[in-house]
């Protein structure tokens, strides 16, 4: 039988516990309850970002919510049917979304008359979206004519920016 000394024996003992204690940390094998929202990466648990509804996704067609319109006019454009359209889509896929239609108008021009225009302005689109398959308990109109504009410039520019819908999602 072979005598190890004493601080041969320590020393061995130490090592032991040291590799035991490196193998410990080193543990590559991910548990086995992992929590739905978060990922093992590293011995790491990251948080899951939440997918971006449609609505909310800066590049999704459905961010965008204003339809433009000429001077004077109600009757909407092509690329902006094609908005209202993916809208439609969208309120028909989710029955529980509502959606108020807000007209506007430009500076020029009397406020009755504005007012008129942009009832008309949203009822146009209001039209649209029926006719596309929305139900009409999930549309309301308002317009607020002159009132309300987007951009306060006395340019061709700032009125054109006026002459719109929005649309607002009450509920998704």
């Amino acid at each position: 039988m072979k005598v190890i000394r004493a601080d041969v024996r320590f020393g061995m003992l130490v090592t032991a516990a040291a590799s035991l204690s490196l193998l410990t940390a080193c543990d590559t094998v991910p548990p086995t309850h992992k929590p739905e929202t978060a990922v093992y990466v590293h011995h790491v648990y990251k948080p899951v970002p939440a997918p971006l509804s449609p609505l909310d996704d800066p590049n999704s067609v459905l961010a965008r919510r204003s339809v433009y319109f000429s001077v004077n006019s109600a009757e909407l454009r092509p690329v902006d049917r094609s908005l209202l359209q993916a809208h439609a889509d969208y309120m028909r896929a989710h029955p529980t979304a509502r959606m108020r239609i807000e007209g506007h108008a430009d500076d020029r021009g009397a406020s009755d008359f504005n007012r008129g225009l942009g009832l008309r302005r949203a009822e146009s689109a209001r039209h649209f979206m029926r006719l596309a398959g929305v139900a009409d308990t999930a549309l309301e109109v308002f317009s607020y004519g002159k009132d309300n504009p987007i951009d306060t410039a006395a340019s061709e520019d700032g009125r054109a920016r006026n002459r719109r819908v929005d649309l607002k999602y009450l509920s998704r």
